[in-house]
């Protein structure tokens, strides 16, 4: 069965992470990267509205969304419940917006815990990194992917900075789902 592109999605109000991610044999490939911008300045359901506007148009396979859930920080503090439904609305509409051509086994929101599980950010984006072939350099929470194909997307795809952060968890959405396809047979 010939390999599907998996689109990766991580909501966030101002810098949403997408990927498009296909597996080629033994490894992975990304297709394309994108980070939805929103001004800081803009916010609560505004930010939403903008950032539904922001997105990208594509029209992948597979549809992975990042759901959210109540979960302590760094600091402790519990993320807000109005937050939380922000970030809903985000990937709602995404899930929407590209699995809209799709049937329901082709589409899917994932918890973090789930995909991730339990791993910290910065050891998980490393892995994803390493699962690419690139190398990484750890950052305060989440790790910076380097050499010379980081930086080919980077100038192709204008991402930069702690924008890898929400970009790694889209991949590592993406390459979570080639997984388990790859074990339905989907090479």
């Amino acid at each position: 069965m010939t390999a599907p592109y998996v689109l990766g999605f991580d909501p966030d109000l101002h810098n949403s992470g997408i990927a498009v991610v296909r597996r080629e044999g033994d490894s992975y490939r990304v297709v394309a990267l994108a980070v939805a911008k929103v001004p800081r300045t803009i916010t609560h359901d505004a930010a939403v509205l903008a950032m539904v506007d922001a997105l990208p148009r594509v029209a992948p396979d597979y549809v992975v969304v990042e759901g959210q859930e109540a979960y302590r920080g760094r600091s402790g503090a519990r993320a807000k419940p109005e937050d939380l439904i922000r970030l809903a609305h985000v990937a709602g509409a995404a899930l929407r917006l590209y699995g809209n051509h799709l049937d329901l086994t082709h589409k899917e929101i994932v918890l973090p815990k789930v995909w991730k599980k339990q791993t910290k950010k910065e050891w998980k984006h490393a892995r994803i990194c390493t699962a690419l072939g690139w190398a990484s350099e750890p950052r305060a929470g989440w790790a910076l992917p380097t050499g010379p194909e980081p930086e080919r997307l980077e100038e192709e795809f204008n991402i930069y900075g702690k924008q890898w952060s929400h970009v790694l968890d889209a991949i590592g959405l993406a390459i979570w789902k080639l997984e388990q396809l790859a074990e339905k047979g989907y090479r």
